[in-house]
């Protein structure tokens, strides 16, 4: 009783299992930009072995304060196996931030809620946020020694790791105007003498 992966487990996907959109990083790589409009696709590839495990292609239209982001890309059912072509359109809104600027934001299909990642599970047919779907972490279902025995060996191996990698059909650029994402400057000034 109690032994090696006998933590809590259920039939329910993990975030880790699935695809996921991080709208930070795709306004940080300047795919969307405020003011812009921007085309090009995004893939996820096994980071151990290096297989492509989705693809979608994007067209983000966003304004100085709100935009929409077209999605299109197939799924396949879980248990079907069946192809299903999918054609979703998300809206994304800004909130003002205390010292100034705008930060961007999803806007959940499903919830409504604001949220900086969307997520789509094995066998789902749309992105949406971790709370519409009940996404768990992976650690979440692991007992406390299951957690301090894997921590180190988790960066190591891990067969599904997934990383997205991004081919833009046109070059990238950064994001030009007062509501770009911020940036540090890549190297300091010289100093006044």
């Amino acid at each position: 009783m109690g032994g090696y992966n006998s933590g809590r487990h259920s039939g329910r996907p993990a975030v880790e299992d699935g695809l996921t959109l991080n709208l930070n990083t795709l306004i940080r790589e300047g795919l969307f930009c405020p003011n812009q409009d921007r085309r090009g696709s995004i893939v996820w590839t096994n980071t151990t072995t290096g297989k492509r495990v989705g693809w979608i292609g994007y067209h983000a239209d966003l304004g100085q304060q709100h935009g929409r982001v077209r999605l299109t890309y197939t799924s396949t059912h879980l248990w079907s196996g069946e192809k299903r072509q999918s054609d979703d359109w998300i809206e994304l809104t800004t909130t003002p931030q205390p010292f100034d600027g705008r930060r961007w934001w999803f806007s959940c299909s499903r919830t409504g809620a604001l949220v900086s990642k969307l997520y789509l599970p094995p066998g789902a047919a749309s992105f949406a946020s971790r709370r519409a779907y009940r996404l768990p972490y992976r650690s979440q279902r692991e007992s406390p020694s299951d957690r301090a025995s894997t921590a180190p060996s988790s960066s190591a191996a891990g067969s599904d790791q997934r990383a997205a990698s991004v081919r833009a059909s046109e070059d990238r650029k950064e994001c030009a105007g007062p509501h770009s994402s911020a940036r540090w400057p890549r190297s300091k000034p010289p100093r006044p003498s």
